[in-house]
């Protein structure tokens, strides 16, 4: 029988989870199908891809303007083509841009297929929302990364669920487990030399919320002053990070690494885990920390942290206290407005620090939940992953 032709559609394979889990499809699947991983323009490679890479040649649009509006439709039209040029049996997209482009690009014998990798409704607008649940309805199957955002689909888009299959994001396990073990650069190596350390591995943006978690950690530092704080991902914040660290006064007691290659190095120098984010889809940084062995505190946003460290979901629950879950610590969700203030600090904040300082605090807790993330990572392993997606693709 002959291999289906699968493409993988993304902006872009530079920087960003759903970048790196686009790499991870293109190998876990290139055992059964050909690949093809299809961007919009030129940009640089941050992941190794598997199989074919084919560019639609269509770049972004700065500023407001007819041609920036006419972007997914001028997109369409070449992936429309690749579509028929190389007999794609489906397409899986990846984003917001490249599933609205995947369905306005539909064609007879190539099965569209779309993924959702975050849990937004709160934020999106609702002339956003109205158009997304157009798309959605014309999409063959959708691949949520959260069962919160499955249940979102139903419920606030209307989509049937026999379109739906939620898949969790793919870790390869093996290789992680030699990447954390590797020396981190020397240029860091004085920050580790002594200290209690907490990590968070993410692009410094919106989403991530770093001044909250910036905030908790100076609560922390005052009472452990041996405490330590490393941000691995790069800044598109313009600096608000480090500045808010200078006006706390907790330079010397903070490391901002930028993108590193292995970040995975970092977490293994580190004694805790935190995931400060307003909201999320499936969250790599945790997930993936949780294969290095390390113990995990979470924000309870929307989706995945709740997901993640539970066995049995309810959904209908939000944390109001600090939680001690199955596989790690929960807190309250955070405010969603910015705030950079360094003079204010909201009763949330506290509680992630009450939360940090905890693990810090009971060596015993802390073990127990290295163990926890270890037995937890195995659900996300590449066969799992591999196996679920096959289901789809092959489903008629």
């Amino acid at each position: 029988m002959m291999k289906k032709n699968v493409g993988l559609l993304i902006p872009s394979i530079n920087e960003g989870g759903a970048e790196r889990v686009v790499s991870r499809l293109s190998h876990i699947l290139s055992e059964k199908y050909n690949i093809f991983v299809i961007v919009f323009e030129d940009t640089y490679m941050k992941y190794d891809l598997k199989g074919t890479l084919l560019n639609l040649g269509v770049k972004a649009e700065p500023g407001i303007n007819v041609k920036k509006a006419t972007l997914p439709f001028r997109r369409a039209y070449k992936l429309k083509k690749i579509k028929r040029e190389f007999k794609l049996d489906v397409v899986i997209s990846f984003m917001d841009s490249p599933n609205l482009v995947n369905v306005f690009s539909d064609i007879k014998d190539c099965k569209t297929i779309i993924s959702i990798r975050n849990y937004d409704y709160n934020t999106t607008s609702k002339i956003m929302r109205k158009m997304m649940k157009s798309v959605y309805s014309k999409a063959d199957y959708i691949i949520p990364v959260s069962k919160v955002i499955e249940k979102d689909l139903i419920e606030n888009y209307e989509i049937t669920s026999k379109k739906i299959k939620t898949i969790y994001n793919p870790y390869n396990i093996l290789e992680i487990e030699k990447l954390k073990v590797e020396e981190i650069k020397e240029e860091y190596s004085s920050f580790f030399e002594d200290g209690f350390f907490y990590v968070s591995v993410g692009r410094n943006m919106y989403q991530k919320g770093y001044w909250h978690l910036i905030k908790s950690f100076k609560v922390v530092q005052e009472k452990i002053p041996e405490a330590k704080l490393v941000i691995v991902g790069r800044d598109e914040m313009d600096g608000k990070a480090a500045k808010l660290v200078k006006e706390l006064d907790i330079e010397k007691n903070v490391l901002f690494t930028g993108s590193q290659e292995n970040p995975f190095s970092f977490i293994n120098k580190s004694d805790v885990y935190v995931l400060s984010s307003l909201f999320e889809g499936f969250p790599n940084g945790m997930a993936e920390a949780m294969v290095c062995g390390c113990p995990i505190i979470a924000v309870d946003c929307n989706s995945g942290p709740r997901e993640i460290l539970n066995t049995n979901i309810d959904f209908s629950t939000k944390s109001s206290l600090t939680e001690l879950t199955d596989y790690g610590v929960l807190v309250p969700p955070f405010d969603m407005k910015e705030n950079w203030d360094s003079e204010v600090l909201e009763e949330s904040e506290v509680n992630l620090a009450k939360a940090m300082i905890l693990l810090k605090e009971n060596k015993d807790l802390r073990e127990y939940y290295k163990e926890k993330s270890l037995e937890r990572a195995k659900d996300f392993d590449y066969e799992t992953c591999k196996n679920k997606f096959s289901e789809v693709i092959e489903q008629n």
